[in-house]
């Protein structure tokens, strides 16, 4: 086998860099840093980048000041996408990027730092999006300001509120998609990814002794969903004169479920919106004012009674159960019971009790699935009263539904079938 000397394949190797050379000026062509893209040079553009990350403002008494959290440029991925949408150019940093040296054409540039959470503590997200024109030979100046993009919810509460509650009380909240739970002295940040839901409730017990929950619907003023930068104090209402209510037993005392005022801030850079305040009332677990109890109620008939089920009427009866969820639902299961043993199998093998969240192929033909996050559910069993009413005997549905809170409730449904035949 014959040899070469080192320098002789080195040679031969430059020799075959400079005919590939060659061959590209002979084209005309040059490839599109970060593809294997070949244009004509004279058909690149470049696109000067520069992010503008913006802090945001808290508030501090009656003024604004930045906050404290650091925006380092070079903490930004960057994707340069074409007006398609198309990923053309992505880095993992700002850092990373040299040159973009792209084809004439319309681009869309996304800047991002963070992770978009469905909700958690201490977790902003940053988001820039800014559209560009690259021309052929030319330098286009794009300036992309990155901003928060998703929702901070800052608590405050006043001297009044501490003294008057017990230092364990709970914050939930929700976006319908996530929920945190802020206890007493909690100090970190709740962030949630916008939706069309953000509430809360509040669980506190006076310095009486008694349980109290207040629930706040944030979107209650639209102009929340369109801001990012949250602001929630709580106060205790003073009434122009002290409450006295009667007190079991005779004489007076105290108020021990005071109304709680709720002022929302949106804090922008340069301004500040305040919107109107929130007078809510409290409840408890029994009932109250602001219920944050799941509501399960029969449509045009008490629940608590039996449906009456017979020949003449099976095929015209409509049983809905409308059942109310304000912070959404998390969880619902119907189980189904009966006296005779021939529908008792049946509903085995379809399977029982219902998933309602997740129904399997035949259950899902006999009653609509229900999605995580539902505030009203309209749960309708008109369709199995003509099948019922084949075997005679007592049929139940227990419902047990879950909020977003973790608050349970639960009701059966009783049918009576009567035979007449």
């Amino acid at each position: 086998m014959k040899k070469y000397p080192l320098y002789t394949l080195l040679a031969g190797l430059l020799v075959l860099l400079a005919a590939c050379e060659m061959k590209d000026d002979l084209t005309g062509k040059t490839k599109v840093p970060g593809s294997n893209q070949e244009v004509d040079p004279n058909q690149l553009g470049v696109i000067n980048l520069k992010l503008d990350p913006q802090k945001e403002k808290s508030v501090v008494g009656n003024t604004t000041k930045a906050t404290d959290e650091e925006l380092d440029v070079n903490d930004f991925a960057v994707q340069v996408l074409d007006e398609d949408g198309k990923v053309v150019n992505e880095y993992d940093s700002f850092a990373d990027i040299e040159e973009l040296r792209l084809p004439a054409g319309n681009y869309q540039i996304v800047a991002s730092k963070g992770e978009l959470k469905n909700a958690a503590f201490d977790a902003p997200y940053y988001k820039g999006e800014e559209k560009c024109v690259v021309n052929p030979l030319e330098v286009a100046d794009v300036v992309t300001p990155c901003v928060l993009d998703n929702k901070k919810v800052s608590l405050f509460f006043s001297e009044e509120f501490a003294d008057y509650f017990l230092d364990d009380y709970d914050i939930v909240m929700t976006n319908g998609i996530g929920v945190l739970t802020a206890h007493a002295g909690e100090n970190r940040t709740p962030y949630f990814k916008t939706t069309d839901q953000l509430d809360f409730t509040l669980r506190a017990t006076t310095k009486n002794g008694e349980d109290v929950n207040y629930y706040c619907d944030l979107y209650n003023d639209p102009k929340v969903k369109d801001y990012n930068n949250v602001v929630v104090a709580l106060d205790i209402v003073k009434p122009s004169e002290p409450e006295v209510p009667d007190i079991p037993g005779g004489g007076t005392g105290e108020a021990e479920r005071p109304l709680i005022k709720i002022d929302v801030s949106l804090v922008e850079r340069e301004y500040v919106i305040e919107i109107p305040s929130n007078i809510v009332s409290g409840g408890d677990e029994e009932g109250g004012d602001t219920l944050t109890k799941p509501s399960i109620e029969g449509d045009g008939f008490d629940l608590d009674k039996p449906v009456i089920l017979t020949s003449a009427n099976a095929k015209d009866t409509k049983v809905v159960i409308n059942i109310e969820l304000p912070t959404g639902v998390s969880a619902m299961k119907v189980n189904i019971n009966s006296t005779d043993a021939g529908f008792m199998s049946a509903v085995a093998d379809i399977g029982n009790p219902f998933d309602m969240l997740h129904l399997n192929d035949m259950q899902s033909g006999l009653l609509d699935a229900v999605k995580a996050g539902q505030k009203t559910i309209r749960f309708d069993v008109s369709s199995f009263m003509e099948l019922l009413i084949n075997f005679p005997g007592t049929h139940t549905f227990t419902i047990a539904v879950d909020d977003r809170n973790g608050t349970k409730n639960s009701k059966t449904l009783t049918i009576k079938a009567i035979n007449e035949e």
